[in-house]
């Protein structure tokens, strides 16, 4: 007679502490949508920007420029011309507009708070089932592979969905792209990374990702969803030339004015590129303002823009990091790489992006929950036997969960760690870290228990 084998404790159900923390996490959620449903839409300035996008949606729909129409905060839209189009339902005119037709501007921001979070459980979902295919539903390694990267990225998610940024779209849309590339669809996998660059340009470093691989039919899929994407659908509502105009001053405007100075732009246009690129007016967490609040720690006197030094600085470090990224891919080619340990991959080139865009926001380091997710499935996938990661996995990831999240917090000391490059160093702490566990053989799997 077969005497079926005892389930390990992490093949078993959550307790019922567990249960009772996941119900908790799930009010929360819900509680944190109304907060940010009253600084969204009920105070007297609007905390978010959401309102970037759906003014920016209502100047297209009113035949205007979405690059020169702010919203009630005198905030402009900075995205490729896409981005906008998919924002035209959630449309929202200026006071004194005709109101005819569009949503309440509460209820738009309930809808994209709730879209974020489906994307958001979309996406940790997607990482976790290709990671962990066997891991048994709804068991507690099933929960724990899931839940903790959301735990130890909930300060920057919680911010971008806090401010209606477009983040968590990013995370679903690498979600999308990496479960294509390992479940053999390279086309769809490059036409998802095409989607990611559409929406915020500097992930087009993630094509990296396909060519280590050699998945070389991922191009047809990317240039294919690149072209649709920046030509077929803003053709659609502005005509081709219009079309190619929109992607121009995007470029002129918005792109530009990061790597060289703004040129010849009118008053107003300098303006925008100001409110996105000026070194003084954001905590920006990449190499090359990291460099320049080194150099410049006196607010009082902190140039608007770094030096060429502080930029060869910062171009060095960049090509340095991918280059050491790219390495360690093409050795883990070489191998028989799992799933997690391409997720790994993919979480490198993240990290080093960030640090290597301009302009990287706190909240950009909701998009380092790929990576997160990559280490935990890895350590988990190297010994069914766990619920959580090996303690080494989880001691770097609160490291970096804490250095990246205090800074945040709405004290006076915390208002100097946001230049002081605990962040970002913390990050390429994580990036080195990620580096290295793809250089080392995966530890040999016990048998189950």
């Amino acid at each position: 007679m077969h005497i079926p084998s005892p389930l390990s404790s992490a093949d078993r159900p959550l307790y019922g502490w567990e249960k009772a923390s996941v119900a908790l996490l799930g009010l929360l959620v819900v509680a944190f949508g109304g907060v940010t449903l009253l600084r969204s839409a009920y105070l007297a300035t609007r905390k978010t920007d959401y309102g970037v996008y759906a003014r920016a949606a209502w100047a297209v729909r009113d035949g205007g420029d979405p690059y020169r129409t702010a919203d009630d905060n005198d905030w402009h839209y900075v995205y490729p011309p896409p981005f906008v189009l998919l924002f035209l339902p959630l449309a929202d005119p200026p006071a004194g507009a005709d109101r005819a037709g569009f949503l309440p501007y509460p209820v738009g921001v309930v809808i994209w708070y709730a879209v974020g979070l489906l994307l958001l459980g979309f996406a940790l979902h997607t990482f976790a089932s290709v990671c962990l295919p066997t891991a048994v539903p709804w068991s507690r390694r099933w929960w724990y592979a899931r839940l903790l990267p959301f735990d130890l990225c909930v300060a920057a998610l919680g911010f971008t969905l806090a401010r209606g940024q477009a983040n968590i779209l990013l995370v679903a849309i690498l979600a999308a792209a990496f479960a294509a590339a390992l479940r053999a669809k390279p086309i769809r996998s490059g036409a998802w990374f095409a989607a990611a660059a559409c929406l915020k340009v500097f992930p087009a470093l993630l094509v990296l990702f396909p060519m280590v691989r050699r998945e070389w039919r991922a191009a047809i899929g990317y240039v294919g969803g690149a072209a649709v994407l920046l030509l077929v659908l803003p053709a659609l509502m502005w005509g081709p030339t219009g079309a190619v105009e929109q992607n121009v001053r995007f470029l002129q405007l918005v792109v530009a004015p990061g790597l060289f100075d703004a040129g010849e732009l009118t008053a107003e246009d300098k303006l925008l590129a100001k409110e996105l690129h000026n070194m003084t007016a954001k905590d920006s967490q990449s190499f090359v303002a990291t460099l320049h609040y080194w150099r410049h720690p006196d607010v009082a006197t902190r140039p608007d823009t770094p030096d060429p030094d502080t930029r060869r600085w910062h171009w060095l470090l960049s090509i340095l990091t991918i280059l050491i990224t790219v390495a360690a891919g093409e050795r883990l080619r070489r191998r028989r790489p799992t799933p997690s340990d391409w997720l790994v991959f993919l979480g490198c080139l993240i990290a080093v992006m960030l640090l290597v865009v301009p302009v990287s926001h706190f909240h950009y380091y909701a998009v380092v929950a790929p990576f997160v997710a990559g280490l935990v499935c890895r350590s988990l996938a190297n010994d069914p036997r766990r619920a959580i990661p090996d303690p080494r996995t989880l001691t770097v990831l609160i490291a970096w969960a804490l250095a990246t999240s205090v800074p945040l917090l709405d004290f006076k000391f915390c208002e100097t760690l946001r230049t002081s490059g605990v962040a970002p160093l913390a990050t390429l702490a994580l990036w080195a870290f990620g580096i290295i566990v793809l250089l080392n053989r995966p530890s040999q799997q016990p048998a189950p228990r």
